[in-house]
């Protein structure tokens, strides 16, 4: 579920939250918003899935075509820019990963370590024992995608896609955020939480069966269920929603009115961020903004 949240928002059971999602109100079943004012330029608002199976990605051509009409691609991050810094970002400043972990969670990270890395525990230790466990966490979960039905080739990404577009068309790229603020938005969840994110991915989560349960919620285009069904959770992160949600979506709507006030935009942000009370769709309504799904 940790990973789930990650997905959403960076950006289970969808059975069992289905019935959710029949009660929100269907005029917000679109992940492509059109958002316009009468004193500002055109901008659209696009969900994005950071991660999905290539056999199952969700591109329509409307969203190529609404790009190409913009002055500007918005997304979370702007990956165009590279942060000399970054590597000293993912290090721990006091202590070692090994001190968020019981001698039992070691050495079951040793053991999926050399299974998977091919290299000894002391290796190990000399090569990862300064790094984040977020690090780590995502580490391993792109070991394990990849796995799981070979598939490093068979991952695609939205943001990946909409940058190659953007680069294609020399659009520029703007980030909401810079590298350094995503990664220390993880320093201050407790000790407990961060432990369990790399635990979850040493235990073997069935990622392709989560995959394909995010593609089919996505596909749905219900952004309220979307938001629900990380705020209903029984993930960390949904005890974590203003740090990593409402805050940031605020954040961002600041960042939205200049810019649109400047040129026309196409923005994409995970999906988790559209939908809810503090979601950037009632957000830019309350600021004045006209906001109009676009039917894919």
């Amino acid at each position: 579920m940790i990973r789930t949240a990650l997905l959403f928002f960076f950006s289970v059971s969808i059975l069992s939250y289905r019935g959710n999602a029949q009660n929100s109100n269907a005029k917000f079943n679109s992940v492509l918003w059109e958002v316009s004012s009468d004193t500002t330029h055109s901008a659209y608002l696009f969900g994005t899935m950071h991660l999905m199976r290539k056999d199952a990605f969700f591109f329509p051509k409307k969203i190529k075509e609404l790009l190409l009409k913009s002055d500007v691609l918005v997304m979370e991050l702007n990956s165009e820019i590279f942060d000399p810094s970054i590597m000293d970002l993912m290090l721990l400043e006091d202590g070692e990963l090994f001190d968020f972990f019981s001698d039992e969670q070691q050495d079951s990270i040793l053991h999926f370590a050399t299974d998977n890395l091919s290299i000894s525990e002391q290796l190990f230790h000399a090569n990862f024992s300064k790094i984040k466990p977020v690090v780590i966490s995502q580490m391993f979960a792109m070991i394990s995608n990849t796995k799981e039905d070979s598939t490093a080739q068979n991952i695609k990404s939205h943001e990946a896609e909409l940058n190659l577009l953007a680069k294609m068309d020399s659009i520029p790229i703007i980030g909401f955020e810079t590298a350094k603020e995503q990664i220390t938005l993880f320093d201050d969840l407790p000790k407990e939480v961060q432990t369990e994110m790399v635990m979850e991915q040493v235990r073997g989560v069935d990622n392709i069966g989560e995959f394909i349960l995010l593609t089919e919620l996505y596909k749905s285009q219900n952004v309220d269920s979307m938001y629900y069904f990380i705020h209903n959770s029984d993930s960390y992160f949904s005890d974590y929603e203003e740090e990593f949600l409402s805050k940031r979506n605020r954040s961002w709507i600041q960042k939205i009115k200049e810019i649109v006030s400047k040129q026309s935009a196409f923005i994409a942000v995970g999906a988790g961020h559209l939908g809810g009370p503090n979601g950037l769709i009632r957000l830019l309504q309350q600021e004045g903004y006209r906001v109009k799904p676009i039917q894919l």
